[in-house]
């Protein structure tokens, strides 16, 4: 599927353990960093980035092992995909920036601000999990492998938490990337139902709004994650579910330019 964004830039960092990964840049002015979910790419933010490219410099990556960056020839922890992002900083000459992230996203931008805060201005999480290790057991056990027929993995199913959203473009394109390495995209699920939110949320200091569709399931978690977070604050974005970034982009992008420009 042809991309039709108008970016100013693209290209590719080589990180240190040799995975490219692949980089889209537009805009002017503070930067704004793009992080998608599992299961997604850079696409997902394509109706998003216009809005903010008008008052940021935007970075949207796709994620090591998705979409045009290279599958990495070793197991990625949360904290590798972080340090991922921190290394493509340093080499595109970011000392500090803000951070858009969307359930997986959103994770690593919490990860990234607990570990390395001299290097974030603010976050906005949209749709972030917020589960123990034991809840995120829960929500991979009878959510995930449920889904999965005779224990193989289908990626169809294991990314329907992620990026669908209903359109049959994003839908299709979505399936794409899950389908190039439905191993990678498993692992990496179980991965991220592993990690304690709660116990990284607590370390962040940065200024965060926290982001959801009007009947997005992760709302069960709000009211911990504002308690976590201090000093963080939360909106709902009409005519959305779980895929906020491409269900209803103008809204995402008005909350988001508002609070960090603020």
């Amino acid at each position: 599927m042809a991309i039709n964004w108008s970016v100013r830039e693209e290209g590719a960092v080589q990180l240190n353990d040799g995975t490219f990964m692949f980089y889209l840049q537009d805009g002017k002015g503070d930067p704004v960093l793009l992080l998608h979910a599992f299961g997604g790419s850079s696409f997902s933010w394509r109706n998003v980035i216009p809005h903010l490219a008008d008052h940021f410099t935007v970075h949207a990556v796709d994620l090591p092992g998705y979409d045009r960056s290279s599958i990495p020839n070793r197991h990625y922890a949360m904290e590798d995909y972080t340090d991922a992002i921190v290394e493509y900083m340093d080499q595109v000459g970011i000392q500090r920036a803000s951070f858009v992230g969307t359930l997986t996203g959103a994770m690593i931008s919490i990860d990234l601000a607990g570990r390395y805060p001299d290097r974030v201005n603010k976050l906005v999480l949209v749709s972030s999990p917020g589960w123990t290790p034991e809840e995120g057991a829960r929500v991979f056990w009878n959510w995930f492998v449920p889904r999965q027929p005779k224990g193989q993995v289908d990626p169809e199913a294991f990314g329907g938490v992620g990026e669908a959203a209903g359109d049959p473009a994003d839908d299709a394109f979505s399936k794409s990337i899950r389908t190039r390495s439905p191993y990678w995209d498993a692992t990496n699920h179980q991965e991220n139902t592993r990690w304690d939110v709660p116990a990284h949320a607590v370390k962040v200091t940065a200024p965060t709004l926290l982001v959801y569709g009007e009947t997005d399931p992760q709302l069960r978690r709000e009211a911990k994650l504002l308690d976590l977070i201090k000093g963080s604050k939360s909106v709902h974005i009409p005519n959305s579910s779980m895929s906020v970034p491409t269900q209803n982009p103008d809204g995402l992008a008005k909350e988001a330019i508002a609070f960090l420009q603020a």
